[in-house]
């Protein structure tokens, strides 16, 4: 609306110019118009406050809302980060972009907020199933010093099975949605790599917490709050995931040593 009132008020200045260049009468009516014609065009152009442009610019999809290995993203929510996750709380839940760890180091250079979603997914499992306690930063300094630290990309895929297995759990790997199913309604929690898509634009790991008879999954995204009090549908998730070349797997089902 706006554009086709500045053409318009283009044109007739344009006309009293022409007027005033060629006309014979009334050049002192159409000098008048002129001005005024020109006074408006510039209100239009330099002071767009006055009449706004009601253009709607779309808000970026979940998908473009993350980098590969979790880009940083800020939760909508001004109610802090939950300490649980899971239908029934079963899960320790930590966000990378915690402040207390965010902007601290993963590695020489890298930003546990930028590239720390598979430590902190990792420090998640350890302290849910496990008598110990990780928080992301010690996590992130443990994967580090035993060289499963990607700079600038994330984490090297072996940190989960091996990270795992040193924290004394059994893992299964797996590519078979009725194996993680199972898993799930046991509540067994079990670690996906996810590809492209609702959780991420490239990389991402993310906690699989349980599951109901509906087939919706309860998360812990270390990335997101929002996504993290959602429930999804296992055939999303399923179809999003993508397999490890390391593992050969794009989800680990994970035991404790007495199951």
């Amino acid at each position: 609306m706006k554009n086709l009132l500045i053409i318009g008020i283009f044109l007739i200045a344009v006309a009293q110019l022409a007027t005033l260049c060629f006309g014979r009468r009334k050049k002192l009516q159409c000098l008048k118009r002129f001005l005024t014609s020109c006074a408006v065009l510039a209100l239009l152009l330099w002071f767009p406050p006055v009449f706004p442009n009601k253009a709607h610019t779309p808000e970026p999809s979940p998908a473009r809302q993350t980098m590969a290995m979790s880009g940083r993203v800020k939760p909508s929510e001004d109610e802090g980060f939950p300490e649980r996750a899971g239908s029934d709380g079963q899960v320790v839940y930590y966000n990378q972009t915690d402040p207390r760890w965010a902007d601290k180091n993963y590695g020489p250079s890298d930003l546990i907020r930028d590239t720390g979603c598979g430590p902190t997914v990792l420090a998640m499992a350890v302290s849910s199933l496990t008598s110990r306690k990780m928080n992301p930063e010690e996590m992130c300094q443990w994967a580090y010093e035993n060289g499963y630290c990607s700079v600038g990309s994330g984490s090297y895929h072996g940190l989960i099975a091996e990270g795992l297995e040193h924290f004394g759990l059994d893992i299964t790997v797996s590519n078979s949605g009725d194996e993680v199913k199972q898993a799930l309604l046991e509540k067994r929690p079990v670690i996906a790599l996810m590809g492209e898509g609702h959780f991420t634009g490239g990389g991402h790991f993310i906690l699989l917490c349980d599951m109901d008879r509906d087939g919706q999954v309860s998360v812990a995204d270390s990335n997101s709050v929002e996504r993290t009090r959602q429930k999804w549908d296992f055939d999303l998730i399923q179809s999003e995931a993508k397999t490890s070349p390391v593992s050969g797997g794009a989800f680990w089902i994970i035991e404790t040593k007495n199951t």
